[in-house]
């Protein structure tokens, strides 16, 4: 497991570590040190006091020291274990409490427990994961609320269409009535038609027959313009023979005066 980060003790530690009495100032120290830190001491603690009970008696020759440092090695060593055990159940029931509240649908618990070691690790987890938890309990909350609030405007919007389609309803009924009028006024306008159609045919009949007379009058219209044609090139040969007869007058004139001359 990795190291937790390194803090400074708080005032709440020293409030949780108050209930041991005699065994707090162990159980703070319990408390700041890992797993593997908390052995390593008693290890430390237990070599010392079983190599303090190998060598005193070759460097002295009392033996009441003797026995009031192992004595005290051995007060020391029961000290540590004894804080350790309490803030190991201390801390682990309090985890096990705040998991059963949380399995019970209890979100509000949080895991009190102070220093450094794994189970102060594992409370802070917890709290995460039940804040975690509250925090999508919430959400789900909020969501179904919506959901809910998308239903009554869903059953709201469905009485809406209940009432437009009895209003298109009664609407249909009267396109239906117009169309029964709109029939019979269709069927007098066919017949309409029909009389219609027979007119038609007459003046189709008569323009066919204006058609008639205009190809004549077209016909007659041509032939006055070939006429008129005709009437241009006379009167063109006309000028000719009068421009021609000018000329003629005109030499005759001419020789006239030379003859009077």
């Amino acid at each position: 497991m990795a190291e937790a980060k390194p803090s400074i003790a708080h005032p709440a530690d020293a409030r949780a570590a108050a209930p041991f009495g005699l065994l707090a100032p162990g159980v703070w120290l319990m408390r700041r040190l890992r797993l593997g830190g908390k052995f390593g001491l008693l290890a430390v603690v237990t070599g010392v006091v079983l190599a303090a009970a190998a060598f005193a008696p070759a460097v002295t020759t009392a033996p009441g020291w003797v026995g009031t440092l192992l004595a005290t090695g051995v007060c020391l060593i029961g000290y540590l274990m004894l804080s350790f055990r309490a803030s190991f159940l201390a801390d682990f029931e309090m985890i096990m409490a705040v998991m059963q509240k949380t399995t019970q649908g209890d979100l509000r618990m949080r895991a009190s427990v102070g220093g450094r070691d794994e189970l102060a690790s594992m409370a802070a987890l917890l709290d995460r994961m039940v804040l975690t938890l509250s925090a999508m309990v919430a959400d789900i909350r909020s969501n179904a609320a919506l959901v809910a609030h998308a239903g009554r405007s869903l059953a709201a919007g469905n009485r809406d269409l209940a009432d437009r389609t009895e209003q298109q309803a009664a609407n249909l009924e009267q396109t239906a009535a117009s169309v029964e009028q709109l029939s019979s006024t269709v069927q007098q306008n066919a017949q309409t038609a029909q009389a219609a159609d027979v007119r038609a045919g007459q003046v189709r009949q008569a323009a066919q027959g204006g058609a008639d007379a205009m190809h004549r009058a077209v016909a007659s219209v041509e032939a006055i313009q070939q006429g008129a044609k005709r009437m241009g090139e006379i009167i063109g040969v006309i000028d000719g023979i009068a421009f021609q007869t000018n000329i003629l007058a005109l030499n005759a004139a001419v020789e006239a005066a030379r003859a009077g001359e």
